[in-house]
């Protein structure tokens, strides 16, 4: 579900602070299947879902729980997530994704 040309944007998470491209989220989600020994994603609030065309804005608050060996390096806590998708070829694609710690 990814686009070839995604982007990930992390404010707030020091290791992520720097965009990522497709490989570094490869790298990062097989960092996080061998490291994390649980974890919980759960949406707070919608906070505006916005379809135009073949492109389609989702932006959402998620509480976001890891736990990792040697604490969670600060990702835990509240998210501002914004998600970008692109219609094409029978499928929707995952464009870009601006990630944002926003509290505790």
């Amino acid at each position: 579900f990814l686009d070839d040309s995604i982007q990930v944007v992390a404010k707030g998470i020091p290791e992520l602070e720097d965009p990522l491209d497709r490989e570094q989220i490869n790298g990062a989600f097989t960092y996080f299947c061998q490291r994390v020994t649980s974890s919980d994603f759960s949406v707070k609030k919608f906070q505006s879902v916005e379809i135009n065309g073949e492109e389609a804005r989702v932006k959402a608050l998620i509480s976001v729980h890891l736990d990792l060996p040697g604490g969670d390096r600060g990702v835990s806590g509240t998210h501002e997530v914004t998600l970008l998708w692109q219609h094409a070829k029978q499928a929707w694609k995952l464009k870009s994704v601006d990630w944002n710690k926003i509290g505790p």
